[in-house]
């Protein structure tokens, strides 16, 4: 059997990930007295950071979704995406992508064609949309950290508060009603929320880190989510904080695998339990969809010319969210 080149790519890249994953816990197994001490951290746990780094994760995905959602509302032409529902699909295509070949993107993708009527090739172009706007978030927060630690004096807390400037440009009416403005704030506050999880892990794990040393590892933590073919940048993550961890803080490279092993862990306890909990729900409005308005692939663009034209239209008959003509369609039951 034949299969095609993007899935072998994406098999591989998987393997490659759950080989980096137990390279790490074997790495922390061969230095007993790091995993011994991290083990001892978490037995006695401040309830503060124990409460800190689940509500942080689902935090993420929440932001994730919400991003998402206001990317895909721009295009959708059968009905808004709600921001409940896009959260539930965010854990699901999560939770599928910790099978090979990614299939909780995929899962997505067919989700959004069949219930809100998105060409598979325009739900491809939000997805790499998305992706910029998380590197361009990653790369603002870098440059201003870069700043900050070169100038006597700073303090840390002006590196993140350099996201305020986007925040002003929501002033200027040109920028107001800027889907991709709105997108990128909220990635912005992403990004921050990945520093508070990797400060909670590493505190629950016994080694403190001071609050430059959190933001610049929450950034490349979240900066390797957008690696292709690897869904949540499984073992990859891992890697390059702990790489990086002893250049910034101090930290031995265990005790860094040690802590993102403790959030990898709790990361994909949530996934699991919330995919579980809310796929049904998905697939019975994918159900009722296909029943009640199956869509014709012969209306969907075929070319990425037309894909990019279509998608420039859709967005510009969408000026906002109140009186977009979209907001006029009643939701499809379910």
């Amino acid at each position: 059997m034949n299969v095609p080149r993007a899935s072998r790519r994406r098999a591989t890249a998987y393997l490659v990930g759950v080989a980096l994953l137990v390279a790490a816990t074997w790495n922390l197994a061969e230095h007993r007295a790091v995993a011994e001490s991290a083990w001892a951290a978490l037995r006695h746990p401040s309830p503060t950071w124990l409460a800190a780094l689940p509500l942080t994760i689902l935090s993420i995905f929440a932001l994730t979704g919400l991003s998402l959602q206001i990317l895909t509302n721009r295009v959708a032409r059968l009905s808004t995406v709600r921001f409940g529902e896009m959260f539930a699909l965010t854990l699901a295509s999560a939770l599928g992508n910790l099978a090979p070949v990614q299939a909780g993107l995929v899962g997505r993708i067919a989700y959004q064609s069949q219930v809100h009527g998105i060409p598979v090739p325009v739900s491809v172009l939000l997805a790499v949309q998305s992706t910029l706007l998380t590197l361009i978030a990653c790369a603002w927060l870098g440059i201003s950290l870069w700043v900050v630690r070169h100038v006597e004096g700073a303090s840390w807390i002006a590196a993140p508060m350099t996201y305020a400037l986007l925040a002003c440009a929501l002033v200027d009416s040109r920028w107001r009603r800027s889907a991709f403005l709105h997108a990128l704030l909220v990635r912005c506050a992403e990004v921050l929320l990945s520093a508070l999880r990797v400060h909670a892990a590493f505190t629950l794990t016994g080694c403190g880190i001071d609050p430059m040393t959190s933001l610049a590892l929450g950034a490349v933590g979240n900066l390797s989510n957008a690696i292709p073919f690897l869904g949540g940048a499984l073992g990859v993550r891992e890697w390059i904080v702990a790489m990086l961890a002893p250049a910034l803080s101090g930290i031995t490279t265990p005790e860094a695998l040690a802590a993102e092993l403790v959030s990898r862990c709790m990361e994909m306890l949530l996934v699991v339990a919330g995919g579980l909990l809310l796929t049904p729900g998905l697939a019975r409005r994918l159900t009722e969809a296909m029943r009640t308005r199956p869509i014709e692939p012969s209306r969907h663009p075929e070319s990425w010319s037309t894909v990019m034209a279509w998608h420039a239209a859709r967005a510009d008959q969408r000026p906002s969210d109140d009186d977009s003509p979209l907001n006029t369609l009643p939701p499809p039951s379910s």
